[in-house]
């Protein structure tokens, strides 16, 4: 059997880091609103309904955790998904609750009296 070998410190860094740049509702919502296509800030704080202090802090994390990529157009600075495989760890995750649901409702059923 071939066995995946081990991270290093450094690789396991990153992935922390690229794992905690999703652990935010607000940067959970930016990509979902990024889904549907490339946005600009303004465009982003309309959709999100957070100022846009807060919505470029994020889309900086975001970027630096190398998920976004931004595009500059004149004055403007458009962001777009950088790698659209994100979602399928955002899948795992729903997947994962899901499965987590089921088993907790049909444990609330089979405890049931009635």
């Amino acid at each position: 059997m071939m066995t995946t070998p081990k991270p290093s410190p450094e690789q396991v860094a990153r992935i922390v880091d690229w794992l905690r740049a999703l652990a935010d509702e607000t940067r959970v919502r930016l990509l979902l609103q990024l889904k549907e296509g490339e946005a600009n800030v303004g465009t982003l704080v309309a959709e999100i309904g957070v100022g846009q202090a807060t919505v470029s802090k994020h889309l900086g994390i975001l970027k630096r955790a190398g998920i976004v990529e931004v595009r500059r157009q004149g004055a403007l600075a458009f962001y777009s998904i950088r790698d659209p495989k994100v979602f399928e760890v955002c899948r795992v995750v729903c997947d994962g609750l899901k499965q987590q649901a089921i088993a907790e409702q049909s444990a609330l059923l089979a405890d049931s009296a009635w």
